[in-house]
């Protein structure tokens, strides 16, 4: 008797099932693990896609070889690499050349079985110094402690040697790709390097134009103005720009006189005989600059398409009174041209801002340059002056120094209704009017970060004209203050105690039912609130001027805000 044989279906035939297997791998996390384990059971039929996004770290090493990661290489469009592993043991080839997204972030050690002998062609290639291919890593593996070889330390330690070969792999890496739009290196999770460690990547990126970059992070980088300037003129389309941990140094003149620069000279030479006095961003929009260090003045920082700054302020600027030895103030000649900035953000260290370059740098933005209204006025022009004001400023955030009277005369120069968002956290040299001047101000207020160490006051809120808060559009709010309130008598008041009940004894003065009335009428017209935080530093007793945080302004009408139902977040209360 026979019987039909019935062929085996095969799932990947069925186009439903295919699309559904694109869609998910699709939305995968760019590594290679995924890759590995489809490949094996579906074999080419989705060898594409899993391999256009790649992430490279430790673990995903063990899995699959050298010969196997050159055998698909020309997949790959993104490449995440976080285990120097990648560089030491030869990985990539000729091939590698379509990438539009390259990262390297190394923070992974190295596994132990990396020998000398897997250096690939293309090492050898690359390097220059036959001191470099001595035994690169055997001594490096065998003398290197312990926690170099843990492949879950965080923190991974490399020689000199063994850095420099990386680095010299990574740049002939980016020396093959024609098409790249991110570029991202950032050694900052490596141990025991120094920025001069990785100097000059600048010639690298200046060897040839790079029309398509868009996105460019560095990280513990070095080069000169001149290089500086180079780097951005070869890349015209770049739109982002982190610095991070970097070095910019002027060249002195009677250094560039010795060599002058003739215009035929190779990039590497020519950075190093220009002495620029200028920084030009040419066409970034936003611009982070973390740890940055700028050697030598004058210098002009000119960023005429820059809308978005991002600064901290470790190294960029002497943020405390420097002062020589004849008294007066250190203070560097830099100039910053930043004509159409609308956000601008500074993280500073705790210090006093006032006569310092952190000042000068802020107050070259906040200050109303000279045009035309790109806005129409304030309410009230003769409180607020703005006819010279032309920049769209909308987005303000200083956190972490104690401003300047100059710095906030010059926000209060800014305030309109066209301000969506202003952030004082951990700021110190405010005063309740500055705050109160904030809120009656900015129609259009979205985001209000509030200082930690002030009260609230029926003042702040309420001026002697009487305006309320003219936004009702805030979407966050974080005032973590308390309530300022003056028993009549001061000899009347006991001690400071931690019992609660002492609240009510402050709720009986009229100064301050009349400061809670205000708030809370003031917090309930809020209806777009998404973001409520009152917490700040509470303490569970009366300071000597009466003085009471959240406690007293909960018990006072916090079933007031019931109808604010919007609100997704608050903090957290004690009682």
């Amino acid at each position: 008797m026979t019987t039909n044989k019935v062929a085996p279906l095969n799932p990947l035939n069925v186009p439903e099932i295919r699309t559904l297997i694109g869609q998910f791998l699709a939305n995968r996390p760019p590594d290679l693990f995924s890759c590995a384990l489809v490949s094996h059971a579906w074999s080419n039929d989705f060898i594409p896609q899993l391999w256009l996004s790649i992430r490279f770290d430790y673990h995903l090493s063990q899995l699959i070889t050298q010969s196997t990661f050159r055998k698909y290489q020309h997949f790959i469009r993104n490449l995440f690499i976080h285990d120097p592993a990648f560089f030491l043991n030869g990985f990539y080839g000729d091939t590698c050349r379509g990438l539009t997204r390259l990262v390297f972030a190394p923070h992974i050690a190295a596994p132990v079985q990396i020998q000398s002998a897997s250096i690939s062609p293309l090492s050898a290639a690359v390097s220059t110094n036959e001191d470099d291919n001595d035994d690169i890593f055997g001594n490096d593996i065998q003398n290197a402690p312990d926690e170099s070889l843990d492949p879950f330390n965080t923190a991974m330690v490399l020689s000199r040697r063994q850095g420099m070969y990386i680095i010299r792999q990574f740049h002939a890496l980016i020396e093959q790709q024609d098409s790249i739009e991110h570029l991202e290196e950032d050694w900052s999770h490596l141990a025991h390097v120094t920025k001069k460690l990785w100097v000059q990547p600048a010639f690298l990126l200046t060897s040839k134009p790079r029309p398509r970059l868009t996105t460019l992070t560095l990280s513990k980088w070095s080069t000169t103005t001149g290089g500086f300037n180079m780097v951005i003129a070869a890349c015209p389309s770049l739109q982002y720009l982190y610095l991070r941990a970097c070095e910019i140094s002027k060249v002195p003149s009677h250094i560039a006189r010795l060599h002058p620069y003739n215009g035929e000279q190779d990039s590497e030479k020519a950075m190093f005989n220009d002495d620029s006095t200028l920084l030009d961003f040419g066409t970034v929009k936003t611009l982070r600059l973390d740890q940055l260090c700028l050697n030598g003045d004058p210098i002009v920082i000119r960023g005429s398409q820059v809308e978005d700054i991002r600064v901290e302020s470790f190294t960029i600027f002497y943020e405390e009174n420097q002062f020589e030895y004849s008294g007066h103030p250190l203070k560097r000649d830099y100039t910053w041209q930043l004509p159409n900035i609308y956000s601008i953000s500074f993280t500073g260290r705790g210090g006093n801002l006032h006569r310092t370059e952190a000042e000068d740098f802020i107050n070259s933005i906040l200050s109303p340059p000279i045009g035309d209204l790109s806005r129409p006025p304030p309410k009230d022009s003769a409180l607020h002056n703005l006819t010279t004001i032309s920049r769209p400023l909308v987005e303000i955030t200083l956190n972490n120094c104690q401003l300047s009277e100059s710095i906030f005369n010059n926000i209060n120069q800014r305030l309109g209704d066209w301000i969506d968002l202003i952030d004082l956290s951990s700021c110190t040299g405010l005063e309740s009017t500055h705050i109160q001047q904030v809120l009656v101000y900015c129609g259009n207020l979205r985001v209000f970060r509030g200082p930690e160490v002030y009260y609230w006051t029926r003042e702040m809120f309420v001026p002697a004209t009487g305006q309320s808060w003219a936004s009702s559009k805030l979407q966050e709010l974080v005032m973590l203050t308390g309530i300022g309130a003056a028993l009549d008598s001061v000899d009347s008041y006991p001690e400071p105690v931690e019992d609660l009940s002492c609240v009510d004894i402050i709720l009986e003065q009229d100064s301050t039912r009349r400061s809670v009335e205000v708030i809370f009428e003031q917090l309930s017209r809020q209806h777009s609130l998404e973001i409520l935080d009152l917490s700040g530093g509470i303490d569970f007793y009366l300071l000597h001027d009466c003085r009471k945080g959240v406690p007293l302004t909960l018990k006072a009408g916090l079933d007031r805000l019931k109808t604010l139902k919007n609100i997704r977040h608050t903090s957290k209360i004690h009682f």
